[in-house]
């Protein structure tokens, strides 16, 4: 019983791999720098005990995740 991919060189695996890596770190940079872009906008616009505060923050941070998220989605399918 040999698996589809036997036939495959370690090469291309690896080339998979990094390829896989390279866009996992890009998704993961994007998504910090989002965080932070929302994170400094709620830090500079609201004031102290308005809109839960932290609570509020991390609402919006996942929110703007998943909006990323979705968006890859449509765009890899």
């Amino acid at each position: 019983m040999h698996s589809p991919l036997h036939h495959e060189t370690p090469a291309s695996k690896w080339a998979r791999l990094v390829v896989g890596l390279r866009l996992g770190a890009f998704m993961w940079a994007v998504t910090f720098l989002l965080l932070a872009f929302v994170s400094a906008i709620y830090a500079f616009v609201g004031t102290d005990g308005e809109s839960g505060g932290l609570f509020g923050r991390i609402a919006m941070a996942g929110f703007a995740m998943l909006a990323l998220v979705m968006f890859f989605i449509r765009r890899v399918a």
